[in-house]
């Protein structure tokens, strides 16, 4: 029916005349909402679109910059929804996990080592790790998302890993050197399951300084290229395992991609830092505390 028909329709009226609904008003076709939804007695609008990338930080971007340079209405208000307001709302959440899992991973490893310095050097995986994840994900053209930051969460325990069996191996090689030292014998026999000999019981005993240090310097040299083939076996396994998630391709990779990313970056990153950074700290810190015990005794 068009407007014209529409005009041409009559009403009666009390007194018996008729009245056309052009007499009353003006008649327009107008787009307006099929329906009116009210959120905390203000009537409002939802705004959605389905996206072809994981990227939705930056269309988020994209869509305030132009909301900021094209300024609606007066008491026109607008709010995130959807997958940001998940990410706004869960961020505080995941702040939590990451310190709860970090102060866990810090309790184990301090019941493990005995000590409380050497958990510290263990932990400077973790915050180089965050720079593998954002180099990862820039190499990937993502973002960082809600599952970027579940990656995070996981990471805190991955990366340790490797420092973990790094440092422990060097602590067994120093103490059954010292062992050795101290009891003048060939240092194999120590630690032998059919020598009589045990290096726990001498892991305390100080030496004088010159000693001590060459006794820490061969130890990391040691357990170093000794432990060098086994982390670089476990990091490549995981990576490769890692790679087909992190190329996400097929059907919902927008998804899971970025974790697969993520941890790839990470954990490539925390692998160079154990080989390369934790030796040396872990060698300043143990020199400077040798130092001082000596210095006591």
């Amino acid at each position: 029916m068009d407007l014209q028909t529409l005009n041409r329709i009559s009403i009666n009226t009390l007194s018996g005349s008729t009245v056309s609904f052009a007499d009353l008003g003006t008649l327009a076709i107008e787009k307006d909402v099929s329906s009116l939804h009210s959120s905390e007695r203000n009537t409002t609008i939802t705004v959605s679109a389905n996206l072809v990338t994981e990227d939705a930080s930056g269309v988020n971007s994209r869509v305030l910059s132009y909301i900021e340079n094209n300024p609606l209405p007066n008491g026109v208000e607008t709010e995130d929804a959807g997958v940001m307001r998940l990410i706004t709302d869960s961020l505080g959440d995941m702040i939590t996990a990451v310190l709860i899992a970090v102060f866990l991973v810090f309790a184990v490893m301090v019941i493990q080592f005995e000590r409380f310095k050497q958990p510290f050097i263990i932990f400077l995986s973790i915050p180089f790790c965050l720079i593998g994840v954002i180099i990862s994900l820039l190499i990937f053209g993502s973002s960082m998302t809600l599952m970027s930051v579940v990656a995070v969460v996981a990471l805190a325990g991955i990366v340790v890993n490797n420092a973990i069996i790094l440092i422990d191996y060097i602590n067994t090689v120093r103490n059954r050197k010292r062992a050795a030292m101290v009891l003048g014998v060939d240092e194999s026999s120590i630690d032998n399951p059919n020598g009589k000999y045990t290096s726990y019981e001498y892991r305390e005993r100080l030496l004088d300084m010159k000693t001590e240090e060459k006794i820490l310097y061969d130890s990391i040299v040691e357990g170093g290229s000794s432990r060098l083939r086994p982390i670089l076996m476990t990091t490549l396994t995981t990576l490769v395992g890692i790679i087909p998630m992190a190329l996400g391709t097929g059907k919902g990779a927008e998804l899971y991609a970025s974790v697969g990313q993520a941890i790839a970056g990470g954990l490539s990153i925390s692998s160079l830092i154990t080989l390369f950074i934790v030796p040396v700290i872990y060698y300043r810190f143990e020199n400077k505390t040798l130092r001082r015990r000596i210095h006591e005794n």
